[in-house]
């Protein structure tokens, strides 16, 4: 809703209903992507949409989304936005082998392990010890690096 009125000392009030529409060019999916998939540049296409829902911007070229990683799952005909990528950097895929860290009280122990599932930048995944075969649950922190959590 919008007001409009009248300066004058014995002016007058209307409430008028409005719509804010601003259109731009952005990057659409033609077809669905999973969560943890780079996303190709054939399913990349861009289209003029209304972008003032609040919803965040959308990206405008094709080349800045072309080999991210999808953070979720997105459907055909979605508006592709930042925070929906991740970077290739960052990803684990099951039976990598990584750095297990474990810290405490000042000290901090590095083992190496193998990863048990899927995981990007910041998200929690099992691994396994290759020493002792015990399956913990840390975060990754870094490529290849997996935080024990406490």
């Amino acid at each position: 809703m919008a007001e409009v009125r009248c300066p004058d000392p014995s002016g007058w009030r209307l409430t008028v209903p409005a719509r804010v529409r601003r259109d731009a060019d952005v990057v659409v999916l033609t077809a669905p992507v999973q969560a943890g998939t780079a996303i190709d540049l054939a399913q990349l296409t861009v289209q003029r949409r209304d972008v003032a829902n609040g919803s965040g911007v959308g990206m405008s070229d094709p080349s800045q989304v072309a080999g991210h990683i999808a953070r979720r799952a997105l459907p055909a005909g979605a508006v592709v936005t930042a925070g929906d990528l991740a970077d290739g950097a960052g990803t684990l895929k099951r039976g990598d082998p990584v750095v297990i860290v474990s810290r405490a009280g000042g000290i901090e122990v590095r083992m190496g392990g193998r990863a048990l599932g899927n995981a990007m930048s910041g998200a929690v995944v099992a691994v396994e010890n290759l020493e002792s075969k015990r399956i913990v649950r840390g975060r990754l922190v870094a490529d290849g690096v997996v935080e024990v959590l406490q």
